[in-house]
């Protein structure tokens, strides 16, 4: 692979091209360290690559570096506490509850719940969430976690801690933290699946369908206990 990088300022002097590379030689002004490239190429040689400088015609220098490097399969591990997020459609128009305490957030998770043809309500914080579920029945909540007054993880416990169905409403962790211990107290205090920031709506969509899917078996699952029970 090779990539250049254009700059249009005064260039770089014939007799510095070279040198330029080395550590503590300042090519950007007075408040450079002179360290920058000197790292670059610490960087690209290790690699076993090659990186270099040369004038642009006019004005401006290019920099530029090369190197082979096998491509790389990258495994995403899913967190969840369903099993399959996959070849799952949302079915029955569910009516979603966003929780997030940014408008633009709020204004893209509830755009995506249109397109895959869910009905949603809006929550700004933990403290309106718990509210909301207590008043108006909802298929799922899509809950951000950090957020004033009440964050999503206390929003979620106090949720879990309500009697009955409301208490059991799945929620999904909508959020930047992307640490999997994080991931994992999500799960362990009752969320269904997290999803990371900035959304990709395949992975939300999948989520939301599996949290769906998970509620309905674990109701229908608790209907057949208490018959059997009678």
């Amino acid at each position: 692979m090779e990539a250049r990088i254009r700059d249009d300022g005064p260039g770089i002097d014939t007799d510095r091209v070279d040198s330029i590379f080395e550590p503590f030689v300042d090519g950007s002004g007075p408040d450079g360290a002179g360290l920058g490239l000197s790292i670059c190429r610490q960087v690209i040689d290790r690699m076993g690559g090659r990186i270099w400088a040369e004038n642009n015609k006019g004005r401006g220098a290019t920099f530029a570096f090369d190197l082979i490097a096998p491509r790389a399969a990258v495994e995403v591990e899913v967190q969840s506490n369903v099993s399959d997020l996959s070849g799952l459609d949302l079915k029955s128009a569910p009516h979603i509850l966003i929780v997030d305490d940014n408008a633009t957030n709020r204004v893209v998770a509830q755009a995506l719940c249109e397109m895959f043809g869910c009905s949603s309500e809006l929550a700004e914080d933990g403290l309106e969430a718990l509210q909301a579920v207590q008043e108006s029945r909802y298929d799922l909540v899509l809950m951000d976690i950090k957020m004033p007054r009440m964050d999503g993880v206390q929003a979620t416990q106090a949720i879990r801690a309500l009697p009955g169905a409301v208490g059991r409403v799945p929620i999904v962790a909508l959020t930047a933290n992307a640490d999997p211990e994080d991931a994992k107290h999500y799960l362990s205090i009752g969320m269904a699946a997290v999803v990371e920031k900035p959304i990709k709506p395949e992975r939300l969509r999948m989520a939301m369908n599996a949290a769906i899917s998970a509620a309905h078996e674990d109701a229908q699952d608790q209907d057949q206990s208490g018959r059997a029970v009678a």
